[in-house]
């Protein structure tokens, strides 16, 4: 008997007459389908059956055979359920011959898994860009090399439990080992209830980072520091002077508390210049344009008067240059390069903040520590800590009082003798008021 195969057969019936069929061998197993009577007809219709069931076999491969004989397979490896990586147009076109081989290989490695959409081809559209992208480095370098050849329903809970307690030992950190987690979690909270009855890892505590200790030195060496007046002022003359084309991204850095990303992706669409409203809305992670990373992050954030101004020479300017350099159309970014596009991070890095930030002869800062400069400027001249929180995008209030609370005391513009003289005097004038 063959271990698989389609032919067509003749077999006699109990009455001796000779009918065809249609044999499928597959792992051992036969089975029969009846054609009818051995006529020129019927033998032709049997060819021709047993022709499609050999080209959907080809097509679909064992799933359909197992399911014709009731076989249910086995779970698939964590490398099989996820499939074939799914890469969009700009990593194709740079990727190395040598990377093109290697995914070649494995998606022929795959077999049967890589034709149909696994777990990378339905994540791509779950996720967002900059989320997929960090799980999938995840999964190469962590959960494949350790679980690849592991059926997702053997994944023991204990054994993960110690594979975090090993990369914490190494020096991971908590919020990476929590993410290795979570990304695992999600692609086996996937998997049921086709191939396993539950997630094995859920409720997995992650190991917490040791606590410093709390020393002066490791006080200082945590604190935030942001620019002050004088070098925010100095950093954005420089900038004018050396690269103008960027000193309204940075004025607007210093004057709003966007993150880099924010900035990158601010579009004219955003700005309502007659009430002096930024509508944060969009952010541009890893070169492409998604949205703000958390619901707090979607938010209202006010110009002031010469943040207003700059921004409108800034769109002035963009249409001067879109005649100047006959662009098809006015940019949609409020902030582009020379060639009309939005602002690349690698590249302004490069050429814009780390010249600019050599010539000042400043203390490194990085472009979050505008962010920082915006909120400790404004806590320090006494602005309420709920608005900051709000315009700076956090979750809760509490977030911005963690980060910035050692700025809140030493530069609080509050004056301590209003505890002598207001509330006392208006509570004595009340009272007597009241006996009268």
């Amino acid at each position: 008997m063959r271990s698989m195969g389609v032919n067509v057969v003749d077999h006699p019936n109990g009455s001796g007459k000779i009918e065809l069929y249609i044999r499928i061998c597959y792992k051992y197993r036969t089975k029969l389908v009846r054609i009818g009577p051995d006529t020129r007809k019927n033998r032709a219709i049997a060819n021709q059956k047993a022709l499609i069931i050999r080209n959907k076999i080809r097509e679909e491969g064992d799933k359909i055979l197992n399911d014709f004989f009731q076989i249910k397979n086995p779970a698939p490896t964590l490398r099989q359920y996820l499939g074939k990586e799914q890469l969009d147009v700009k990593a194709l076109k740079r990727e190395t011959q040598e990377q093109k081989n290697e995914r070649e290989k494995q998606d022929l490695e795959l077999g049967e898994w890589a034709r149909i959409p696994g777990w990378y081809a339905k994540a791509q559209n779950k996720y967002k860009y900059s989320t997929y992208n960090g799980y999938v480095n995840l999964i190469k370098q962590r959960l494949v090399p350790r679980y690849g050849n592991t059926r997702i329903d053997k994944i023991d809970r204990g054994d993960f439990e110690n594979y975090l307690f090993n990369l914490h030992l190494q020096g991971l950190k908590h919020q990476t080992l929590s993410n290795i987690k979570n990304c695992l979690s999600g692609i086996l909270t996937s998997a049921v209830p086709q191939w396993i009855n539950k997630n094995p890892i859920l409720g997995i505590n992650v190991p917490i980072d040791k606590p410093k200790e709390e020393t002066q030195e490791t006080e200082e060496n945590d604190e935030i520091i942001p620019f002050s007046w004088e070098e925010r002022e100095m950093f954005e003359k420089i900038v004018l002077s050396h690269r103008p084309r960027y000193y309204a991204l940075i004025a607007t850095g210093f004057r709003s508390g966007l993150r880099i990303g924010e900035l990158i992706g601010l579009k004219v669409s955003d700005l309502d210049m007659v009430n002096g409203i930024i509508s944060v809305r969009h952010n541009v992670t890893r070169g492409r344009a998604t949205t703000p990373k958390s619901k707090a992050g979607r938010r209202k954030v006010r110009m002031t008067k010469e943040l207003r101004e700059i921004l409108s020479r800034q769109i002035t300017a963009l249409k001067e240059e879109t005649l100047k350099r006959k662009w098809k159309k006015v940019p949609i970014w409020i902030f582009v390069n020379e060639h009309g596009n939005k602002v690349g991070y690698g590249n302004f890095m490069d050429r814009v903040w780390n010249p600019c930030m050599n010539k000042s002869k400043l203390a490194r800062k990085t472009p979050h520590d505008m962010r920082h400069t915006y909120a400790t400027m404004r806590l320090s001249m006494g602005h309420s800590l709920q608005e900051v929180s709000k315009e700076m995008g956090h979750s809760t209030p509490i977030v911005t009082y963690k980060t910035y609370y050692h700025w809140m005391p030493d530069m609080s513009t509050s004056n301590i003798d209003d505890l002598d003289h207001s509330k006392p005097s208006t509570r004595r004038e009340k009272l007597s008021s009241n006996q009268d």
